[in-house]
């Protein structure tokens, strides 16, 4: 009975550490959150200026615009599309 009960907080402990990064939040929370929820660190894809672009290695096709060190944008894209605004964002 006390293994069970050890293995059930287990799965809620793990349950609780997910990935919801929130606009505003600034890149600092948002690559401890992505460590702590065993997502990995962010890969920076392109920076310029005061916005940078980040993605996770788990999950390629979201990536996360960052301007001035804060969140400001969440978006899903296909590699092609990521591909199409980076190169936008760096003209």
């Amino acid at each position: 009975m006390r293994k069970v009960f050890f293995a059930f907080i287990a799965v809620v402990i793990a349950a609780c550490s997910t990935f919801h990064p929130k606009l505003g939040m600034p890149l600092e929370a948002f690559r401890s959150m992505g460590a702590s929820s065993g997502k990995s660190f962010p890969e920076l894809v392109s920076a310029r200026g005061g916005q940078s672009v980040y993605r996770m290695r788990g999950d390629p096709a979201t990536i996360y615009i960052f301007e001035n060190g804060r969140l400001a944008s969440i978006e899903q894209a296909e590699a092609a599309q990521i591909r199409y605004q980076v190169e936008t964002i760096r003209k």
